[in-house]
């Protein structure tokens, strides 16, 4: 247990190991951002990640060719990680490394931004989940729904709408439903959509969902619904606190989205950040902001040419406070 404590404190003495537990403190990142952050090299940046591994104070989770690292929140670290995330000795330090962080990923969704607004303006956006449709999957989602949640739902907000699909799916099981994109030619597609379906109920509005502050004037919702969205952020569990913010005091979060899986081109092809998740990775997410795990469907798979196998799973939490 001593030796423990001194490779414990023996890898804390050093400036840049204490920076990268500060950048984790907020989330996982993979090494790329890390090494961003900080301005330094790779090879450096991977000892130092080394030793915080090997005197576990952070998890490192290899995904694909990338690797992204966590805190390890064992109880024997927590206090000395709430010590940390209050020492203000190096804010300033901090503070420039987050703000080197938010620009790259700013920068990164800028560039999804662009790639999906030339997708569907050309009208030959080709994201092989996008295509997929699975009518045994709906039928699961609108049981997970119909089995946990009662009905009809007050206001459902769907994050990252897209086509408009998940608003379709749920129009008949809820009073008013909200979509959000910032992708003015995707909205323009879907309202036009969902009028030929007669979907009145349904809206969709020009916002952003990694704030959601302009979102709150439509009330709070009972259901939040990320589908096929967490996969293209660097940090999906802050779309899991901004739901929070939204949600009523018994509201629910409904997740649709990969199991992890090894096809690396999704990320160079089709703007994927992440290559899926593990059942216990969503469950995670909403434990962090304080959204409990009260169901989800068995994985749903599918194949298409020059893929491997895809499996697609749904987790529904619950808001307790």
């Amino acid at each position: 247990m001593l030796e423990e404590k001194i490779k414990t404190f023996a890898a804390l003495a050093d400036e840049t190991r204490l920076r990268i537990i500060n950048l984790l403190i907020d989330g996982e990142l993979s090494v790329q951002d890390i090494v961003h952050s900080l301005d330094q090299s790779q090879p450096r940046v991977s000892r130092h990640l080394r030793i915080l591994d090997e005197a576990g104070l952070i998890n490192r989770i290899k995904e694909g060719g990338w690797v992204f690292c966590k805190l390890n929140n064992d109880k024997s670290n927590n206090y000395l990680l709430d010590h940390l995330q209050k020492d203000k000795t190096y804010k300033n330090l901090k503070n420039r490394d987050i703000q080197r962080l938010y620009n790259l990923q700013k920068s990164r969704l800028n560039d999804a931004n662009d790639f999906f607004f030339k997708q569907y303006k050309e009208q030959y956006y080709v994201d092989p989940l996008n295509q997929f449709s699975n009518v045994a999957l709906d039928n699961q989602l609108r049981e997970i729904i119909i089995k946990n949640i009662h009905t009809p739902i007050n206001n459902l907000f769907d994050m990252g709408t897209g086509s408009g699909k998940m608003l379709s799916l749920f129009s008949s099981l809820s009073k008013t439903c909200v979509g959000v994109d910032n992708n003015h030619t995707v909205i323009k597609m879907a309202k036009s959509k969902l009028t030929q379906d007669n979907r009145n109920n349904c809206k969709i509005i020009f916002g952003d969902i990694t704030q959601t502050e302009a979102i709150e004037s439509y009330g709070k919702a009972d259901l939040v619904i990320y589908h096929q969205v967490l996969h293209y952020f660097d940090k999906p569990q802050d779309l899991i606190r901004e739901a929070k913010k939204l949600l009523n005091k018994e509201g629910f979060v409904l997740i649709v989205d990969y199991l992890k899986h090894q096809n690396e081109f999704l990320r160079t092809n089709f703007s994927h950040r992440r290559l899926g998740f593990d059942e216990t990775q969503i469950k995670d997410y909403f434990q962090k902001s304080n959204i409990g795990l009260v169901d989800k469907i068995k994985a749903v798979s599918f194949k298409q040419p020059n893929i491997n196998e895809l499996k697609v799973m749904a987790w529904l939490g619950k808001n307790y406070e």
